[in-house]
């Protein structure tokens, strides 16, 4: 140690009251695992002593994968985070770093040491929990030692610690201040849903013909909601990428920094002003499109809105750079450039919104197209009650094929028209989901709210082809209901009377019946007739739950009522509305 690094170190804290501080994330994660692991199976195993065998494993299986997903959505982030910042707190803290660069370690060990350390304290301790609570409900007579599924929740949850461990280390290399590294664990970690509401805000808001479930997506770069990715293997990879990606970045800027960057706001001055241009465009950008939205697509406003948030989010930024509020004018004109660019995204944003709406394919661009109702309260006509299947819009989308003619592409022409006046009153019209298959291979989705009068000149002729209703009506596309023939039971509705019957031979001809008559379904019909009853036809899952599908029976559905008379299934009491389902291209005012 040299004489200088002796004399600025007189006064600093000893290396044993520095590393002190590690105690404390091992006490609360040790905390925290006992009371998850040991306290937690104990009393599943006390409130479920008195079950069978088989039900204490799943119970107890079942709260191992709770706990998995509690653990790693919050517990694992946590100390991720904690452990980071206790870790590499010295940098932010003048005299500690002086102390720690006058002792013969190299920045390399020092990095990987407290890195592998910290990895270390959370990982064992998590290992060693988890599995005396399996061994405990092993004991209790729950044994699932050996469960796959388990143990890849446990592998989850560390690599959801270990890459928010990675960013919450990257953003104390690259910043001076403790508070400014949360903020940069902020960015890192949410950025993406930024990114996501801006999409939001161009498909719900700005274009009026998208679904609105366009702009969603599972966000990438936040560990947390990688737990949730259906395909588990690949939201344990791209945790783990996170992982080695910001780790290796956090060893690049340790390598890097000055010892001065101590108690500054950002420790690099590029990253400060690249900070600074994504953010201020950014937000200068969404508050463009709230003033816009909120006086009726007013773009003054637009402007008006960017021009307010783009700035102060520039001078609260300059604030934070320079912890001096006097610093909020700082880089006026930068600022105002920035703010310039950000309504010029709005500018974009509202371009493309109307490039998105005006869109409409040429007969010899599509292949074919799938029309359905694009309203929830179609969805139990397709599945029925706690049915797993697809929904309404997936089952048109997957089996309907209808083949592209004038009168569809008038509908949809009419559609997109009626649809981006927002001043049109929208009650007599009904909201249809539009999937052009184009030859190319994509697909590209549009939802029209067309009126009435429009569907009865060009939607009824196409209701009336084989291909609709081959793709509109489930009973086409129906093997989950012949693999199940020997729990099928049958209700018909009519009015606040059912008849109920349980007979597994019955559907096969009831199924036959329903499609002659529906030779005689359109448009025409369903608007403006109300079904006599209905069918609902229920089966066991493999769940043991039970499911339904709902079908409407029309006065002139001859076959059908024929069946339902033969087998002692029909009632001529008319159906209550209350009682009816589906609802199916009804005006209003016909429920008053």
């Amino acid at each position: 140690m040299t004489r200088a690094n002796l004399s600025l170190n007189k006064h600093a804290l000893p290396q044993k009251e520095i590393l002190r501080h590690r105690k404390v994330p091992v006490a609360l994660a040790t905390l925290v695992m006992a009371m998850f692991y040991i306290v937690g199976p104990i009393l599943v195993l006390i409130s479920n002593k008195d079950v069978n065998a088989a039900s204490l494993l799943y119970n107890a299986r079942t709260y191992y994968i709770f706990q998995n997903m509690v653990l790693s959505a919050a517990t694992a982030g946590i100390f991720g985070i904690y452990l980071a910042y206790e870790g590499f707190r010295f940098l932010h803290v003048p005299r500690q770093v002086d102390y720690y660069e006058s002792q013969p370690i190299s920045r390399k060990t020092r990095f990987l040491g407290i890195a592998v350390n910290s990895l270390l304290i959370y990982s064992l301790i998590y290992l060693v929990f988890f599995l005396a609570g399996m061994l405990l409900c092993a004991a209790a007579g729950s044994n699932f030692l050996a469960d796959g599924g388990i143990w890849r929740g446990f592998l989850a949850d560390l690599l959801v610690f270990s890459a928010w461990y990675g960013i919450a280390s990257l953003s104390m290399m690259i910043t001076g201040n403790t508070f400014v590294a949360a903020l940069a664990t902020i960015f890192f970690s949410c950025f993406e849903f930024g990114l996501m509401s801006l999409s939001s805000i161009f498909y719900s808001e700005l274009a009026t013909t998208a679904e609105y479930n366009n702009h969603t997506w599972l966000a990438y770069t936040n560990p947390s909601t990688q737990l949730y990715n259906s395909n588990h293997w690949l939201g344990m990879g791209i945790n783990l990428l996170w992982t080695v990606l910001y780790l290796a970045l956090a060893y690049w800027a340790y390598q890097k920094r000055a010892n001065e960057m101590a108690g500054r706001a950002v420790a690099f001055a590029w990253i400060e002003q690249a900070v600074k241009i994504l953010l201020v465009v950014f937000f200068a950008a969404v508050g463009g499109v709230f003033g816009y939205m909120i006086d009726g697509l007013n773009f003054a406003c637009g402007i008006i809105g960017a021009l307010l948030t783009g700035l102060l989010t520039a001078s609260l930024m300059e604030i934070i750079f320079k912890f001096d509020l006097a610093a909020w004018k700082h880089n006026f004109l930068q600022s105002l450039l920035l703010t310039a660019a950000g309504v010029a995204v709005l500018a974009g944003l509202v371009w493309g919104a109307k490039r998105y709406d005006d869109w409409l394919p040429a007969s010899g661009q599509v292949a074919s197209v799938a029309i359905s109702p694009s309203d929830g309260i179609y969805t139990n006509y397709y599945l029925g009650k706690g049915s797993a299947a697809v929904n309404a819009d997936e089952y048109a989308a997957k089996y309907m094929s209808v083949p592209v003619t004038s009168d569809l592409l008038k509908l949809a022409k009419a559609g997109s028209k009626f649809t981006q006046n927002r001043s049109h009153d929208r009650e007599d019209s009904v909201s249809l989901r539009f999937v052009f298959r184009m030859k190319n291979g994509r697909s590209r989705v549009r939802v029209y709210a067309v009126e009435r009068k429009v569907l009865k000149k060009y939607f009824e002729p196409i209701s009336k082809t084989k291909a609709y209703k081959q793709g509109y009506f489930q009973i086409y596309h129906d093997q989950l209901l012949m693999d199940n023939l020997d729990t099928m039971s049958f209700t018909y509705k009519n009015g606040k009377e059912a008849i109920k019957r349980q007979d597994s031979q019955l559907y096969k001809d009831f199924r036959a019946a329903y499609k002659q008559d529906l030779t005689k379904w359109d448009y025409l019909q369903a608007s403006q007739q109300k079904p006599v009853g209905q069918v609902a036809v229920s089966w066991k899952r493999a769940n043991g739950k039970q499911a339904k599908i709902y079908y409407p029976v029309y006065s002139n559905y001859s076959q059908t009522i024929a069946f339902l008379k033969k087998n002692k299934l029909y009632a001529a009491k008319k159906l209550s509305l209350e009682d009816q389902q589906p609802l199916d291209y009804y005006l209003d005012d016909q429920f008053d």
